[in-house]
């Protein structure tokens, strides 16, 4: 079954779940996006066209950069590789990949980046399931390339088009790639 999960963000200091003040926590979300005890619902992933990429902006500072970038540059002459635009904090790497099976796709989760993913040539499904699902970690979290691989399997799936985008935070789980073929992709980093 293909799920679009799509989210209103409206900026705010405070979570709408559990009314905590995030403001210190968090850059102006509106539903927690760190795990604290007394929420129970986190900021989840973003689905939305690129078109609209304002609406999200305010959710980090370094949206707006990135949002731009892509935008006002033709990435899909773009040679594959890395693209720097503000160090370490923010960054793009432009991949070529070749569509595998859902049953193929690895969920993973990353701790220290925000994933910005956006298919340029094909359609992408990407699986989710929140990180706090993820229960099935083999290697465990490696900090070198901050990764966590999980087997465990999503519990929904996104298709994404050229000309949208989905946002993973570091607690949601998801298995990108799959789909038919050769398709070119952004994968946008952005230091939380």
């Amino acid at each position: 079954m293909l799920l679009t999960l799509y989210r209103l963000a409206v900026v705010t200091q405070r979570c709408y779940f559990c009314n905590t003040d995030n403001s210190k926590k968090i850059r102006l979300t509106p539903v927690c996006h760190v795990r604290h005890d007394k929420c129970k619902y986190y900021f989840n992933m973003i689905l939305a066209s690129l078109a609209d990429s304002a609406q999200y902006e305010a959710l980090h500072p370094l949206f707006h950069q990135a949002f731009e970038y892509v935008k006002q540059n033709d990435l899909t002459q773009a040679p594959a590789g890395k693209i720097e635009l503000d160090g370490d904090k923010l960054f793009i790497s432009v991949s070529d990949i070749t569509g595998k099976t859902a049953e193929a796709a690895k969920l993973e989760s990353h701790a220290k980046y925000i994933d910005i993913q956006i298919p340029l040539t094909a359609p992408e499904t990407m699986g989710f399931l929140p990180a706090g699902a993820c229960k099935n970690s083999p290697d465990g979290y490696n900090a070198a390339k901050d990764i966590t691989f999980f087997a465990d399997k999503p519990s929904a799936y996104v298709r994404v088009e050229p000309g949208q985008f989905v946002i993973f935070f570091p607690h949601d789980g998801h298995a990108p790639c799959i789909g038919e073929g050769a398709i070119r992709k952004l994968i946008i980093k952005v230091l939380v």
